[in-house]
């Protein structure tokens, strides 16, 4: 992928981001209504801001993010946005939130630039964070990612083989997984 530099009014930057959060005591609330609530308000404070959200993949405890980010304004000023305004519309809306948690967000976050990985390396892992986890947890699956030079991802193929002919219908998403 190439990279494509954004400008304000003084600079010239390219500032992706991983950032990743989670629910206090790491609760699986973020699913069904919740979940797509949630990654609307997001989309909605990104548009804001002028940040560019890349990628979004929620899983049952944790969010994952890819997102553009001008230098000036900063991720941490965005993350705190996309979380303050987040846990206050969602424990409004869904009471789940309010009678299980006392706040719905943990203080802390982790981020990383992603300069060093090509961004589809880091788009498709993003991606495939809900199939890696399902088939890990369900499936009792263990994936052996590997990353070759060409960036291609590599299973383990006996689990693939026992995964495919268990589940058909999602052969179509671990070929895609492997390219």
């Amino acid at each position: 992928m190439k990279i494509t530099y954004k400008s304000n009014r003084n600079i010239v930057y390219s500032c992706k981001y991983h950032v990743v959060w989670c629910p206090k005591y790491r609760k699986k609330v973020l699913f069904g209504a919740i979940e797509a609530r949630l990654i609307q308000i997001v989309k909605d404070v990104c548009e804001e801001q002028m940040s560019e959200l890349i990628e979004i993949e929620c899983n049952k405890d944790h969010i994952h993010i890819l997102v553009e980010v001008d230098p000036q304004f900063g991720i941490h000023r965005l993350i705190k946005l996309i979380k303050g305004r987040s846990a206050h519309l969602l424990r409004k809306e869904f009471s789940l939130l309010r009678s299980t948690l006392p706040t719905l967000w943990t203080n802390s976050y982790f981020v990383s630039t992603v300069g060093g990985a090509p961004i589809s390396v880091v788009k498709q892992y993003i991606e495939n964070q809900k199939l890696r986890t399902y088939c890990e947890r369900h499936l009792n699956l263990n994936f052996f990612i590997i990353r070759k030079k060409a960036n291609i991802f590599d299973l383990n193929y006996i689990n693939l083989i026992r995964f495919i002919t268990t589940h058909s219908h999602w052969s179509s998403d671990i070929i895609s997984f492997l390219e």
